[in-house]
């Protein structure tokens, strides 16, 4: 499987993108990068599109600056962005650990991204970063 590139505000995110139909987006945890859903997505894209990008800061890629930027609301704003991008209109979100945090994130920063109930399986809890971002959603 080829493995494709998007610029996402200043860096490059590599993907991989199979399959036709509903598109979803699966998002790696955080001690990984696209290639953990090599053996889930032939499956999956049987019967979907699926999207399988490698967030900034992971895998072998320069990152865009020293670090400073790496945050939940970093990675969901990129998702968002990469999902745009591509011009997927409203996707599934199949998470893993910390994909299904960013996942979430994304979910409630830009409602309506996500279109049908998706797999979010995260090993946190709302007390993480992922509460401080649902937090500062108290006041919009």
């Amino acid at each position: 499987m080829a493995t494709n590139r998007a610029r996402v505000d200043g860096t490059y995110l590599p993907y991989v993108d199979e399959g036709n139909g509903r598109p979803v987006v699966l998002v790696h945890g955080g001690m990984s990068d696209h290639r953990i859903w090599d053996d889930h997505r032939p499956i999956i894209a049987s019967r979907y599109r699926v999207i399988a990008p490698t967030l900034r800061y992971y895998r072998t890629s320069p990152w865009s600056d020293d670090g400073r930027n790496f945050a939940v609301q970093t990675h969901a704003d990129d998702l968002a962005t990469f999902i745009r991008m591509l011009d997927l209109g409203p996707v599934g979100v199949v998470g893993w650990s910390y994909g299904a945090v960013i996942g979430l994130a994304m979910a409630v920063l830009r409602f309506g991204i996500i279109d049908f109930p998706s797999a979010l399986a995260a090993t946190t809890s709302c007390a993480g970063p992922i509460g401080k971002v649902i937090g500062g959603m108290a006041s919009v």
